[in-house]
């Protein structure tokens, strides 16, 4: 769809067919035209979406706000989901929906998001003092072992650091 708005856009504004599309994307100031891509069309209307239902009242504000909480049950973390790096710890096949699309695209564009009335209340419920998500613990960098983490942590349905323990407290 985007190779189809592109050649329209050379059509309507007679540039040549071979011109590189990076033209229509590149800044004014550095010779470009200053179109937007279509994704970022989406996910910048997403993301407008996201904010007035979160600045709104009542239900509006309470399904997203369990949407945003159910974002950070997928990513295994109780951190201020849409202000954190956490959507590369879920493997791409279980990656659905439109909050999780404009999740990644936020973190592809390092677009933070904060809720200041969500920090630490967020995702499960913490079991004792001091419990974090499961990928909050993880301090890899690396996004393959932080997915095989991921793999392994949802198996057995594991959480929590707090799931970890058993119940004669041993890790």
């Amino acid at each position: 769809m985007q190779n189809k708005l592109n050649s329209l856009l050379k059509l309507k504004l007679k540039l040549p067919h071979d011109a590189n599309a990076d033209l229509l994307t590149c800044h004014e100031k550095m010779g470009g035209i200053g179109e937007n891509k279509l994704h970022d069309l989406i996910n910048i209307n997403r993301r407008m979406i996201l904010s007035n239902m979160l600045m709104g009242k009542g239900k509006v504000k309470a399904v997203m706000i369990g949407a945003i909480h159910r974002l950070a049950q997928l990513c295994e973390t109780t951190t201020n989901t849409p202000a954190s790096k956490c959507i590369h710890n879920v493997p791409l096949r279980h990656r659905t929906g439109w909050l999780v699309n404009l999740k990644s695209w936020m973190e592809e564009g390092d677009i933070q998001y904060t809720l200041e009335d969500l920090n630490k209340n967020i995702g499960r419920p913490q079991r004792c003092e001091e419990d974090i998500g499961i990928m909050d613990a993880y301090t890899s960098t690396d996004h393959r072992k932080r997915q095989q983490v991921w793999e392994w942590a949802n198996t057995p349905n594991i959480a929590m650091l707090s799931d970890t323990i058993q119940n004669d407290s041993i890790v």
